[in-house]
């Protein structure tokens, strides 16, 4: 029998060393994860108090595999026991869970009882702790899901403006970014509404704090994102009333060439058209607004103010292509099809992908297609605003 024990363990510490069992030090790892696996499985099959006898074995070893308290409180209440699920949820919270099971215990608890002011103030902080997770998001979009949505909202606005403003008073350009790809990151989660008041937040802030560019940008590019251009059209038209006599030419130049750029892509031909003129005598080298304020006479049918926007262009800088093939447009609806080709043959860069088949057709006929300004207003620098 002593030789068969030797034997044994011989064998065992042999299986060890060759990775075909878990070692010492691994079993009790293995067995806590089996037996969480077991009581999923159990709970699943809706064997709730055998689900709940595995789940408390396993709440009381240390460490306590992540999840536990979690599964526990769900069986608690498959069983009605509304008591036992809140205490178990309290448990968990107060262990060392991940962001996502937290947030998970904070939804079921949010289901057992009225969330208290700590509650919200937990659940907004670990939300904006880290990035979050699919399934932090998902567990977030469930708890506006609840009655007290609302409280939820508030305090994330609250709490994510008390954040934004001590990074914008420190000037701590990195916080303010992080916070925003946080807050960016739940906007799937927030209805229209939540939305707006979200943006309102960012854009005050801005306003408080103008040389912030994280947060400017921030707006811009959230605006561009979502093509809610007449909101971007009303935050420009804000910079503009707050900040232009602060401003050089240049600056103002491309403020008014933005405002342009967004009447243009709405189909608010006119403006588009005075606000790139305004641009241009702030700043008569920015030739960007110089050439698309030729683009919105040519898509009002205006061809001889187009030639003369283009003209110029060419001449401060003959080697922009783009430039050069509206150009050859405005021949083309002209009817002078030999100085618009003659243009063509000698532009050595091929057409940009917007324009291409707009100068095939002007080859076979001279007249404008119908909603041109939508076509020239789809070169994809056309709102590269940042």
């Amino acid at each position: 029998m002593k030789y068969r024990s030797i034997l044994i363990l011989s064998l065992y510490t042999l299986s060890v060393f060759s990775g075909s069992l878990p070692s010492l030090a691994q079993a009790p790892q293995v067995e806590m994860s089996g037996s969480l696996t077991s009581a999923q499985n159990a709970f699943d099959q809706k064997q709730y108090a055998q689900s709940r006898d595995l789940l408390l074995k396993l709440a009381a070893q240390n460490p306590v595999p992540p999840g536990t308290y979690y599964l526990l409180a769900q069986n608690y209440l498959a069983l009605e026991q509304k008591l036992q699920a809140l205490n178990a949820v309290q448990q968990g919270l107060q262990g060392s869970s991940s962001i996502e099971e937290k947030m998970k215990l904070y939804l079921l608890k949010s289901q057992l009882a009225t969330p208290k002011a700590e509650d919200l103030t937990k659940t907004v902080g670990l939300l904006l702790e880290v990035d979050p997770s699919s399934e932090t998001l998902a567990t977030f979009s469930a708890l506006l899901e609840t009655p007290q949505s609302e409280a939820y909202l508030e305090q994330l606005f609250a709490e994510a403006r008390v954040q934004l403003q001590d990074a914008l008073q420190q000037q701590n350009t990195l916080m303010q970014l992080q916070l925003l790809k946080r807050l960016d990151a739940l906007q799937p989660a927030f209805d229209a509404i939540a939305q707006r008041r979200f943006r309102f937040l960012v854009e005050d802030l801005w306003e408080r704090y103008p040389e912030a560019q994280v947060v400017r940008n921030y707006v811009v590019k959230a605006h561009l994102k979502n093509q809610s251009y007449e909101d971007l059209l009303a935050f420009y038209r804000r910079e503009l009333q707050l900040f232009a006599n602060q401003w050089t030419s240049a600056q103002r130049s491309q403020a008014f060439q933005h405002i342009a750029d967004l009447h243009f892509k709405l189909g608010y031909l006119n403006f588009a058209t005075r606000n790139y003129g305004i641009a241009v005598k702030q700043e008569p080298e920015n030739l960007t607004a110089l050439m698309r304020q030729g683009m919105a006479d040519l898509a009002q049918q205006d061809l001889k103010a187009a030639q003369k926007a283009f003209q110029t262009v060419l001449q401060k800088d003959p080697l922009n292509s783009e430039n050069r093939y509206l150009l050859a447009l405005s021949y083309f609806y002209q009817g002078e099809k030999a100085a618009a080709e003659k243009i063509v043959q000698s532009t050595v860069d091929a057409p940009p992908a917007y324009l291409k088949d707009l100068l095939d057709l002007a080859q076979i006929s001279k007249d404008a297609p119908p909603r041109l300004w939508e076509t020239l207003s789809a070169a994809p620098d056309f709102l590269q605003h940042l």
